[in-house]
């Protein structure tokens, strides 16, 4: 049976700060709207146990004080974007220079999505899905960024332990947008190290990046290199950070993440264009390095300087609209 529960969780910049938790019975996600976040996901393993597989905090102070995007919505635009600016219709908008000292905007700057509060627009129940709906409105020039941009993003839980995330977007001005979830994955279920987990990454080629994770331009065959996940293997190196160009060849699969000694699974079904595999080595403080996994689907880092890469332009009054789905098994 679906259940959807709704209690406040503080405030923030007096605002309510609310905790939702949608059920089905076998599986519970608990999601907030400080920065659209996943605040958990509860699964059985394969001897029934419970358990958290998402890195998160316990209370709403941890995510305003979070450094690391534990679970959050990532926007204006997920990953980076050399020289810290935009160029658009012959325009330079400067961005926030938010990644140490080297020019670079990252993950839609200093106050991005992730420590915003959304407003929430819709709750939902029926027999077989339980949905919460949450909308912020980003103002023209916040963070830099051009355009007053509307956005919905929908958390759905299914019966058959399917977490879907649907995005929705329309700006009055010609913008860039690049949004994605940020969880850290941990399919054990316990604070440990996750580079046991074996994966697959449908993906045939991946974007070679410099030393400051930019793109250089080039896309490269993943065969014959430490890069390919096409054949499901323990993740084990702990220092992975690269966008995978997905392979359209099955409908929307992009990942495959698995845990042998729980008997737990999650598949990654997506209509966008690229998968950032991070393997989470600059975790520290409350949370072990490597000690989840995150699988953010999205568009290229630095798409607005390649005009090679698939487009993150959104031309005023048009409407963007992207989803991913989490298929979970035990």
């Amino acid at each position: 049976m679906m259940q959807l529960t709704k209690a406040i969780w503080g405030h923030h910049e007096g605002q309510n700060v609310y905790l939702f938790k949608l059920s089905n019975g076998q599986m519970e996600v608990s999601l907030t709207n400080f920065g659209a976040t996943i605040a958990g996901i509860i699964t059985p393993d394969k001897n029934g146990q419970k358990q958290n597989i998402v890195l998160g905090y316990d209370d709403l102070a941890g995510y305003i004080a979070d450094e690391f995007y534990i679970g959050c919505t990532v926007g204006r635009f997920a990953g980076r974007i050399a020289g810290a600016a935009l160029n658009i219709n012959g325009v330079q908008y400067p961005l926030a220079p938010n990644d140490g000292d080297k020019n670079i905007h990252l993950h839609g700057g200093n106050k991005g999505f992730n420590k915003r509060v959304f407003t929430v627009t819709n709750e939902a129940i029926t027999d077989d899905t339980a949905s919460v709906e949450l909308y912020y409105r980003s103002p023209h020039l916040e963070e830099g960024y051009p355009g007053n941009l509307d956005i919905w993003i929908m958390y759905q839980l299914s019966a058959d332990n399917k977490l879907s995330i649907r995005y929705k977007a329309v700006s009055d001005a010609d913008t860039h947008i690049n949004l994605t979830n940020h969880s850290y994955f941990n399919l054990s279920g316990k604070q440990q190290n996750a580079l046991n987990h074996r994966l697959f990454i449908n993906a045939d080629s991946y974007l070679v990046s410099d030393e400051n994770y930019i793109p250089t331009g080039e896309v490269k065959s993943v065969v014959g290199t430490s890069f390919d996940f096409k054949t499901d293997r323990v993740v084990d190196n702990g220092s992975r950070n690269e966008c995978y160009v997905l392979t359209k060849n099955t409908v929307g699969l992009a990942a495959i993440l698995s845990h042998e000694a729980s008997g737990r699974e999650m598949r990654v079904e997506t209509d966008m264009p690229a998968l950032v595999f991070y393997s989470a080595d600059y975790l520290d403080g409350q949370f072990l390095k490597n000690g989840g996994l995150c699988l953010e689907t999205q568009y290229y880092p630095d798409s607005p300087n390649h005009a090679t890469f698939p487009s993150t332009l959104l031309k005023a009054g048009e409407i963007w609209e992207q989803w991913t789905e989490l298929g979970f098994g035990w």
